[in-house]
């Protein structure tokens, strides 16, 4: 890792950056702008370092840049608001401006601060969720409930109901899911258990599931395994105690009962929601039925999306919409299903690089990119800044790694 002052100043751009996405993503605040002007303006002083094989110039202009702009042009033929299919493409923007930002610092280094920016909504989410459980009626439960009602849609979801109860769902929640894997696979066995208990609280059924998902595969793991990685840092194995397996085991009852107490319905929730019984799996349904029939009038749209920006008639939402829930399906009737196919062997692709890896972190890495592919695809957070960060610092970890040979 490069010394000096200008790592301390790119370490302080990237940490703005991330948490501009991540508390901003709206740009209700202007953090994000003021954050992504700020890294723009930095990348000048560190293009000179900018490294990237002739491969990934290749595929990553493909990719981010060349097929987004055809995107966008042809959404603007086929009718899209100019508005709405800027701000579709402008996500592409970020996977440049971080790929040029790590070219100056360690590989690995990003990542690293990324979940620990991650980790940090999640502890908000808590305090928020404590001061206003413990304390209702007070000044202070009324002065947080009245800021984020200014943001309510914008920012996120808060409020109240007699039906799921408080309200604290920040659009970057589903971004948990990949911190609480990749700390649960690091050995970090409290923080990844505070970030299910964050998860759990924002009331993300596909986030619960999935990050459950992730955590008992790891104790399968870790029961299985005798031995495993110490520290995230070093590449030495350790014992794996059994205090620690009892440790998750007890730890993922407490975060249970905690969160059952809190929102008692929630299992009731997602059991309707698996078995297409309610109101939003019903509305993800009509969406995918949507979707599949404009596929079938328009072939067409297949090889070349319908473009970004674009609007279409959902018989989940009884009207046009131009984002839905299940944003995998989304991404390939904007972008076209070549498109989406080599994103998502980018994502494979770099999903097995870290896995391989023999270092803990980089292998957790892998695992939580996994999560956040699967977990994004729920909601239309996939074609976010979010997510293009994510991708972008896990293809540069995975960059020092030897080539895998069997």
């Amino acid at each position: 890792m490069r010394t000096g002052k200008t790592t301390t100043w790119l370490i302080c751009v990237l940490a703005f950056l991330f948490l501009g996405n991540i508390y901003d993503p709206g740009g209700t605040l202007g953090i994000k702008y003021v954050s992504t002007f700020v890294a723009i303006v930095t990348i000048v002083a560190t293009l000179k370092r900018f490294d990237l094989s002739a491969e990934a110039k290749f595929v990553g202009t493909g990719l981010f840049v060349v097929w987004p702009t055809w995107s966008f042009v042809y959404g603007l033929v086929n009718g899209a608001d100019p508005g709405i299919a800027l701000n579709q493409v402008s996500s592409f923007l970020f996977a440049g401006i971080l790929a040029g930002l790590i070219s100056a610092t360690d590989n690995r280094l990003p990542l690293r601060m990324l979940y620990w920016c991650m980790f940090s909504l999640a502890v908000v989410i808590l305090v928020l969720f404590a001061i206003l459980l413990a304390a209702p009626q007070s000044g202070l439960s009324g002065m947080i409930m009245d800021f984020l009602a200014r943001f309510h849609e914008k920012e996120g979801y808060f409020g109240s109901n007699e039906e799921k109860g408080l309200i604290i769902y920040f659009r970057a929640a589903l971004f948990l899911v990949p911190t609480c894997v990749y700390f649960f696979f690091t050995g970090r066995t409290w923080r990844a258990l505070l970030v299910l208990l964050a998860v759990a609280l924002s009331q993300s059924k596909s986030g619960v599931v999935i990050s459950l998902g992730f955590a008992v595969g790891f104790l399968f793991f870790a029961f299985r395994s005798k031995r495993v990685k110490a520290t995230t840092m070093d590449p030495s194995p350790g014992v794996f105690a059994m205090r620690t397996k009892a440790l998750l085991v007890l730890g993922l009852g407490l975060v249970g009962i905690i969160f059952l107490s809190v929102v008692p319905n929630f299992g009731k929730d997602v059991w309707e929601a698996m078995t297409v019984q309610s109101e939003t799996a019903l509305l993800r349904k009509g969406h995918i039925q949507s979707v599949i029939e404009l596929l079938d009038r328009r072939p067409d749209y297949l090889l070349t999306g319908q473009g970004a920006g674009t609007h279409f008639y959902s018989v989940g939402a009884q009207g046009l919409v131009d984002n839905i829930e299940v944003d995998h399906l989304n991404a390939v009737r904007k972008f076209g299903l070549p498109w989406f196919i080599v994103f998502t062997a980018v994502v494979i692709r770099v999903v097995l690089k870290l896995i391989r890896s023999d270092r803990n972190d980089t292998r957790a890495s892998g695992f939580a990119l996994a999560s956040s592919f699967l977990a994004s695809g729920t909601n239309p957070v996939l074609i976010t800044p979010l997510f293009m960060m994510l991708l972008v610092a896990s293809y540069f970890a995975q960059r020092q790694e030897p080539a895998y040979v069997g």
